[in-house]
């Protein structure tokens, strides 16, 4: 007998399972994040190798696409794109978020910031650069593509090659998602109970 109480055995374990929840979701974030950037290098460093080799502009750019946040841009890009039906986000619960008017890169830095919650002017003004930044790297790599219309506020639409690493990377994820809730992992199984 361990000398505690049954209320304070049920929150150790309950604590106990708690911390493994976390740590394999830790886990699960991890390798989430470090599938995509094998997809990415996967399906875009062998069309580029030649400039990669000899353009630092192709290597910042590319080093620039391996990030959280340039995931999550493509990831909006890729949902508003053609690639992806309405009716599949709409079973889904989702919508296109630009269907009133085209999506620029200012939209879509005005939209991640609202979804992440900045509202300091400072940090705003940052993440758009940032992701004016992205775009360009995306464009430059044929994720997106950009309107012919001059201006800052040009159109721009994600392309196959964009859908073709979104859904690899995405039904990689899936399979994660799949094996982490399998019997094979019954810890996880037991500490969600």
């Amino acid at each position: 007998m361990n000398g505690l109480g049954p209320s304070e055995q049920e929150h150790r374990e309950t604590e106990r399972s708690s911390i493994a929840l976390a740590i394999a979701s830790a886990q699960l974030t991890a390798e989430i994040a470090r599938t995509y950037r094998v997809v990415f290098e996967e399906v875009v460093r062998p069309v580029f190798a030649n400039e990669m080799r000899s353009d630092i502009k192709f290597k910042g750019a590319y080093n620039r696409l391996r990030t959280r946040t340039s995931q999550d841009c493509l990831t909006v890009i890729w949902k508003e794109s053609e690639f992806v039906p309405r009716d599949v986000l709409d079973s889904m619960g989702l919508t296109k978020h630009f269907t009133k008017s085209p999506l620029t890169k200012n939209g879509l830095g005005t939209l991640y910031c609202r979804q992440a919650g900045l509202s300091d002017p400072d940090e705003v003004k940052a993440m758009q650069t940032n992701i004016n930044r992205i775009c360009d790297s995306a464009a430059l790599f044929g994720l997106i593509a950009f309107s012919n219309k001059n201006g800052n506020r040009r159109p721009l639409s994600g392309t196959s090659r964009l859908h073709d690493v979104m859904m690899k990377v995405h039904i990689e994820n899936v399979r994660l998602i799949e094996s982490v809730a399998s019997e094979r992992r019954t810890p996880l199984r037991e500490a969600a109970k």
